[in-house]
This record gives C-alpha cells, structure tokens and sequence, in this order.
C-alpha cells in the first residue's frame, strides 16, 4: 500500500489485547494466561495513510480518548458494578501485590 499523505507523518495504531484466562493451582493469583490475541485497527491505519477503505462515518473520525479518571462505565456507576465482583477483584489484586 501506498503510504500516501502519510508519508513523513507519524499515525496512532489503535490496538485492543484479548486473553484467555484458565484457573491454576500454579500461580498466586490463581488462574494464567493460556491464549493470548491482538488486534490492529488497519482500517483507521489506512484511513491516516489517505485511503478511506469503508464508507465514510456518519460519527467523527480519528484519535478519540477512552474515558479515563473514573468519568465512564462501569465505575463509578453501581448499577453496572456486581459487589460480589468487586471483593473478587480486590481479593485478586491484593494477592498480586503481596507476591514477591
């Protein structure tokens, strides 16, 4: 691919890491990672490169922020946070934190 106006001009690549998770008496924190995926967004790569590959998007295109600083989902909004769950995460991440 051509790299087109992107040429001399650095781009932001989007990527979002999914793994598998399986329980093990092995590890402190109690499970590890057994499979491990990345995906790339290549569209938005190519849409920086010049080359609008979909139909253009009705919504605004480019660099946009994730919430940060406990201003989106789920946290701090209970409704979407089961409290049992939460103990779970404390009890995990305390265990992480204590393992040498």
């Amino acid at each position: 691919v051509d790299p087109g106006t992107a040429r001399g001009r650095p781009v932001i690549m989007r990527m979002a890491n999914f793994y598998e998770v399986e329980p093990s008496n092995h590890s402190p924190a109690g499970g590890r990672v057994t499979h491990s995926t990345t995906l790339v967004d290549v569209i938005d790569l190519m849409r920086q490169a010049g080359h609008q590959v979909l139909p253009p998007s009705p919504l605004p295109q480019g660099y946009i922020l994730p919430p940060s600083g406990l201003q989106g989902l789920p946290a701090p909004s209970s409704i979407f946070v089961d409290p049992a769950d939460t103990l779970i995460s404390r009890q995990t991440v305390t265990a992480v934190l204590q393992h040498e």
